[in-house]
C-alpha cells in the first residue's frame, strides 16, 4: 500500500479516513507475512480478532473525531455570513461622509479628528495586509500639516494621503464583494 492510497482516505473521510488508512497499512504487513498456515487454530483466531478488534476501535475513534470537528467548526455558511457583515461594515464605515475641502490655491483639507476615528472603527485583523496599510495611513495622517485657523478643515490632505486613502477603500471593497456583500454605494 503506497502512500497515495493513505491520502486518498484523508481526503475523502478526513480523520476517520485517515484512521482507517493508518490501520489498513500496518495491518496489511501483519497478514502479507503469510504466517496463518504454521500457527494454531487458536493463535490464529487471537490475531484475527485482534486485527478486528484494532479495526473497530480505529473506526469508532475516527468517527468520534469527525463528529468532534464537524460539531466543533463553524460551517462556511456561518463563517461567509460574518464576513459579509463584517466587510459591509467596513464599506460603510470607510465611505462615511467626512469634511472635505478643496482650494483654489491647490490643496484639499478635511477634519483629521474625524477621519482618524473614521479609519480606527474599521475593524481589519482578519486581512493583516490591510490592517497594516491601515496603520501606516494613520501615522501618516497623524503627522501631515494641519491648518490651526480652521476647526473643521483642520488637516491638508497630500496627494499621498489621498492616494493610500483610495487604495485602502478600492481593497475594502475588494474584500466586500469577495465576501459576498452587496455594496450599495461602490465608489
Amino acid at each position: 500500500m503506497d502512500l497515495n492510497l493513505l491520502k486518498t482516505f484523508g481526503e475523502v473521510a478526513a480523520p476517520a479516513g485517515l484512521a482507517i488508512g493508518a490501520f489498513l497499512y500496518i495491518a496489511r504487513g501483519l497478514i502479507a507475512k503469510n504466517i496463518f498456515p504454521i500457527l494454531t487454530k487458536e493463535q490464529a483466531y487471537k490475531i484475527v480478532f485482534a486485527l478486528a478488534f484494532m479495526a473497530w476501535t480505529t473506526a469508532l475513534a475516527g468517527i468520534v473525531s469527525w463528529t468532534y470537528v464537524t460539531i466543533h467548526t463553524p460551517s462556511k455558511q456561518e463563517m461567509s455570513s460574518e464576513a459579509k457583515v463584517l466587510w459591509e461594515k467596513n464599506w460603510l464605515t470607510v465611505n462615511d461622509p467626512r469634511p472635505y475641502m478643496g482650494s483654489s490655491e491647490g490643496y484639499a483639507a478635511t477634519n483629521r479628528e474625524r477621519l482618524l476615528d473614521l479609519l480606527k472603527a474599521l475593524e481589519l485583523s482578519s486581512a493583516p495586509s490591510l490592517d497594516n496599510a491601515r496603520e501606516q495611513l494613520v501615522s501618516d495622517i497623524e503627522k501631515a500639516p494641519g491648518r490651526p485657523e480652521d476647526t473643521t478643515y483642520n488637516m491638508v490632505i497630500s496627494a499621498e494621503i489621498e492616494a493610500k486613502l483610495q487604495s485602502l477603500k478600492r481593497s475594502i471593497r475588494d474584500q466586500a464583494l469577495s465576501a459576498g456583500a452587496t455594496l450599495g454605494n461602490s465608489r
